[in-house]
């Protein structure tokens, strides 16, 4: 990785490119947009807002934001929904960004710290080897309208690496969960990922990964972004609506990572070999397969997760099945 080449960037053009992507956020895009807009750099910086056919006067919220704030806030509109296609939204934004760095802020979430961006590229700049800069998050609950958990750690396995000045793609792997709206990369590095098939995931955790193949991640222990939970219209939210839907996702994260590997031809077998593991007992715990969820192997990578996740998991792969009823 030594010597790794700054990517280009033009005096006249932002030095980031801040992505916004919304469906259906009129309740909550002037929160994310004026987080955005609060920010204080020493650079320029533009915020490309792109609406999957929203229903509900979202775009005539960003077109408001668009007039105030020319050369700033760029629209991108689609004139019908894109994501229930299959289309990722986060590419089709990225192709109208300039900066050499890009962040994302989805408009059902909203940024903390309005020195985030300049904490962030300052880091990236002076380590050109770092490929991915995330902070901290807390969590948000729609329906109660209160603050919850920060995000990190969300495990304690992950305090030890959340440590670390360098994290790795072997580590990075371990853990659960990185906030979409930390997250800061180079778009030089973004515009040379792999195309998978449309069978694998292509969202945050695939762009992550990919990311820590250009070079290693570095956490700042801060508190900069809110993440919302409770919003009907999220991905997530949608994922977990229903059991076929979770199955169909877990099958895809798992596709993610076996074309990962087919493309790197192997050279991050080790690391993704392991994903591909914890995927599929995701999916026995998933078609309640307890049986197979014995296998010496899965009990081997449940134990390194720690003693009380391995309990955990020993309980429900040998408690007993109720009868069926005759």
């Amino acid at each position: 990785m030594t010597g790794k080449k700054k990517c280009s960037s033009d005096l006249d053009v932002p030095l980031v490119s801040v992505v916004c992507l919304a469906y259906n956020h009129a309740k909550f895009v002037r929160q994310a947009l004026d987080s955005i807009l609060g920010q204080k750099t020493t650079f320029r910086y533009e915020i490309i807002v792109q609406d999957d056919a929203s229903t509900d006067g979202t775009q005539d919220i960003i077109k408001e934001y668009a007039v105030r704030n020319p050369g700033i806030v760029v629209p991108v509109f689609h004139e019908r929904n894109l994501y229930s296609t299959g289309v990722g939204q986060l590419a089709l934004a990225c192709k109208h960004a300039k900066g050499e760095y890009i962040a994302i802020c989805e408009c059902d979430d909203w940024w903390l710290d309005d020195a985030k961006l300049e904490r962030q590229v300052d880091y990236l700049s002076k380590n050109p080897e770092c490929s991915l800069c995330f902070t901290n998050a807390v969590k948000y609950d729609q329906d109660s309208g209160k603050f919850q958990n920060n995000m990190l750690p969300a495990f304690n396995i992950e305090k030890k690496i959340l440590k670390k000045e360098r994290i790795e793609l072997p580590d990075f792997d371990r853990l659960n969960f990185i906030p979409t709206a930390s997250m800061v990369f180079r778009r030089c590095d973004y515009e040379k990922r792999p195309v998978l098939t449309k069978s694998a995931f292509q969202g945050d955790r695939f762009l992550q990964v990919y990311l820590l193949t250009c070079g290693y991640a570095h956490y700042i222990d801060e508190v900069c972004s809110v993440w919302r939970v409770g919003n009907p219209e999220s991905v997530t939210a949608k994922w977990n609506a229903d059991l076929e839907r979770r199955k169909t996702s877990v099958a895809r994260f798992k596709e993610m990572y076996i074309e990962l590997g087919q493309f790197f031809d192997g050279r991050y077998d080790a690391v993704f070999e392991k994903r591909i593991a914890h995927y599929d007992i995701e999916l026995l715990y998933l078609e309640n397969k307890q049986r197979e969820l014995r296998n010496p192997y899965y009990l081997r990578l449940k134990r390194k997760e720690g003693l009380r996740p391995f309990l955990k998991y020993l309980y429900f792969a040998y408690k007993p099945q109720k009868a069926e009823k005759r």
